[in-house]
């Protein structure tokens, strides 16, 4: 055998530490995928075909978060659905029934309807029903397409090009 022992021993440790270096940095190095390109495009499935929205595209557009994400509370949370809805809205008439949360024996009459709200669990949702997702979606997309690129999202004969937005 040539060489010392000790100077073995630096040479082996050296060779270790290096060697775990390098394949802890491999092991990241794939963990990462620097290449990736993060995306803001999300696909809404439903059966008219899936919708591509590029939430990026949009943010810029639209005044603020609410304008688009309702549930987003502004600065101040508003106490009911009224503070900002004040004319009769669709959800008012169509309303769950009682029976679907309480017993038999319970009628909407025991309470007077700020009684409801004062109740943590209660909230307009609790009771009123806005109408479908699908609703909403058509309602502020389509008029805001509609507003800003109608010769994107209409045929030439003014009708919707459901193709615009759907894909199939």
């Amino acid at each position: 055998m040539s060489g010392n022992i000790r100077d073995r021993r630096n040479w082996t440790r050296s060779l270790t530490i290096t060697l775990i270096v390098a394949v802890a940095a491999a092991v990241i190095g794939c963990m990462v995928d620097a290449g990736a390109k993060k995306t803001d495009r999300l696909y809404f499935t439903n059966t008219a075909g899936a919708v591509l929205f590029d939430h990026g595209a949009h943010q810029d557009s639209a005044e603020s978060c609410v304008t688009c994400h309702h549930n987003i509370q502004a600065e101040e949370e508003a106490a009911s659905c009224r503070e900002c809805h004040q004319t009769v809205q669709p959800s008012e008439t169509n309303t769950l029934a009682c029976i679907e949360c309480h017993d038999d024996d319970y009628t909407p009459d025991m309470m007077e309807h700020e009684e409801y709200l004062e109740i943590e669990d209660h909230s307009c949702l609790s009771c009123h029903a806005p109408r479908s997702i699908s609703s909403a979606y058509h309602k502020n997309c389509s008029d805001c397409h509609l507003e800003n690129s109608p010769e994107k999202f209409t045929k030439a004969n003014g009708e919707l090009l459901c193709g615009a937005c759907h894909l199939r």
